[in-house]
């Protein structure tokens, strides 16, 4: 099953001789299930880069990704990346509040802070939506706002945990995947994600399951257990995150 990787903190993944992983109750090939392992901590300070270096090493196979909070340390984070060798995407994860919203543009102090970050590398800047009212509307004035100051191209710009998080928009849809894992992975043959793979609820992100514990090694020789219901409801979930994802690319093309 290609499924992405999440982790919220430092978590030990257990593998077996056969290198492979258990997650909740899948069995995971570390070779060739795992086409990203994504970096989603509240900060990172040099244990953390240890840990992600490390990770870098048994996930091999896998392309890396480190989700990075934009505020007064997302420079110092990135130029650590930069100058030591980190084979990664970048994406910085920009705050929207409802005041952000009522405003109609990002407040003056985020503005300066993707001032510092533009020239480091960043492959995506992406609008987290922390507020009850943001639409498409708004989205287009942020994204120009953004473009308009700093010449960044409206393709980098995402929405992230929020019902537009679909088509395009998303952080990292198939499409995204690809052209992420030709800039970055270290292998030929490796697990290409497809639209296919497109299948979380909550947005249209590539398929990904969430680390917030250690996990232990799977026994030697596990078999993957089926999930009839899951696999039966799959096929319905791509279709309506299908037709969403249609509906909003088609609506935010006319804003753009």
């Amino acid at each position: 099953m290609i499924t992405s990787l999440v982790l919220k903190g430092k978590y030990t993944i257990g593998m077996n001789s056969q290198k492979k992983i258990l997650v909740e109750d899948n069995i995971l090939s570390v070779e060739k299930d795992i086409p990203f392992v994504r970096y989603r901590f509240e900060s990172y300070d040099q244990e953390a880069f240890d840990y992600i270096a490390n990770m870098m090493k048994q996930f091999a196979m896998s392309t890396h990704l480190i989700e990075i909070n934009l505020d007064e340390n997302s420079a110092t984070t990135l130029n650590y990346l930069n100058n030591n060798g980190f084979n990664m995407a970048k994406y910085i994860y920009i705050d929207v509040t409802d005041a952000d919203v009522e405003k109609g543009e990002l407040n003056a102090e985020k503005m300066n802070q993707i001032a510092f970050v533009k020239d480091l590398n960043v492959d995506r800047y992406m609008l987290r939506d922390k507020s009850r009212t943001l639409d498409l509307v708004h989205v287009k004035q942020f994204v120009k706002q953004i473009k308009s100051m700093y010449n960044i191209d409206s393709n980098m710009i995402g929405v992230c945990s929020s019902p537009l998080s679909f088509g395009d928009l998303a952080c990292l849809t198939a499409v995204k995947a690809r052209e992420l894992m030709s800039i970055y992975s270290t292998v030929a043959d490796v697990a290409l994600p497809s639209a296919n793979h497109q299948c979380m609820n909550c947005c249209g992100c590539i398929r990904y399951k969430v680390i917030e514990n250690n996990l232990s090694a799977p026994a030697e020789g596990g078999i993957k257990k089926s999930h009839n219901k899951s696999k039966d409801n799959t096929g319905e979930t791509q279709k309506k995150a299908s037709a969403k994802s249609s509906e909003l690319k088609t609506l935010f093309e006319d804003f753009i």
